[in-house]
């Protein structure tokens, strides 16, 4: 049962990514935060804890594994409270006490990445990978870091095993039609914003993404509809993805 109760208290990334589209709001605790901005809100809770810090038998390691994850936990609320320095130094330091705690490695990222270093926050998201291979949301961090630099080839690869290690969520659904979208695939681009919205219906980058795939696509009314009701939940999101290369 005291495992069991830690594991709740562990915190989590639930991606968005946005990471759906992955911006910062997406670092997330178990039962109250989420990863990217519109990275999956919803039930990943466990599911995230197993799959990218599930914890090692009891003894030491044990004890740097939950201190980690208290570390971690403290991190997401500072940066809940707009304090990403303070954020990335826990991060900084949940890490140093288990190096294995991917999902610092994933908020470290997310930080970089909020500082436009992409490069150093594949870096991270690398990391989470290497130290927990089926960490779902370190891949579709990484697939949305990616997309933003246009290698988006290897993106795609990153948001296919992020779905296929957790089939349905709408932010990763939301962070390949990203991919799509800046490939010019606007057929697949809206055929995975559809399913995100079926999802959460609320989810302001699948919404301005699809908006822009149907008005690239001619389709002037439902296109502008959408754009105006991703501004109507996110007024600063045009901003966003415009640095994202979505204009």
């Amino acid at each position: 049962m005291k495992s069991r109760a830690l594991l709740r208290a562990a915190t989590l990334w639930l991606i968005v990514g946005f990471v759906g589209a992955v911006g910062f709001s997406g670092i997330a605790a178990a039962g109250n935060l989420v990863t990217s901005p519109e990275a999956s809100r919803k039930n990943l809770g466990s599911t995230a804890t197993s799959a990218c810090m599930a914890p090692p038998p009891s003894g030491p390691t044990y004890e740097a594994w939950h201190k980690s994850a208290m570390i971690y936990n403290s991190g997401v609320e500072s940066h809940k409270q707009k304090d990403n320095d303070r954020a990335a130094a826990q991060f900084d330091t949940a890490i140093k006490l288990y190096p294995n705690n991917a999902l610092a490695h994933v908020g470290r990222g997310e930080i970089y990445r909020a500082e436009r270093k992409y490069d150093r926050a594949i870096d991270e998201f690398s990391r989470a990978i290497k130290v927990a291979p089926s960490c779902f949301v370190a891949f579709n961090s990484r697939c949305y870091s990616r997309a933003i630099r246009d290698d988006l080839q290897t993106a795609l690869t990153d948001c296919n095993e992020a779905l296929r290690l957790n089939p349905g969520s709408a932010g990763m659904l939301d962070s390949r039609g990203f991919v799509y979208l800046k490939m010019g695939d606007l057929d697949k681009a809206i055929a995975d914003y559809d399913a995100a919205l079926q999802i959460d219906p609320n989810l302001a980058y699948a919404l301005f993404g699809r908006g822009k795939a149907r008005l690239l696509k001619g389709d002037e009314p439902r296109g502008s509809f959408d754009i105006t009701v991703a501004k109507r939940i996110k007024p600063e999101i045009a901003d966003e993805m415009s640095r994202y290369g979505i204009k």
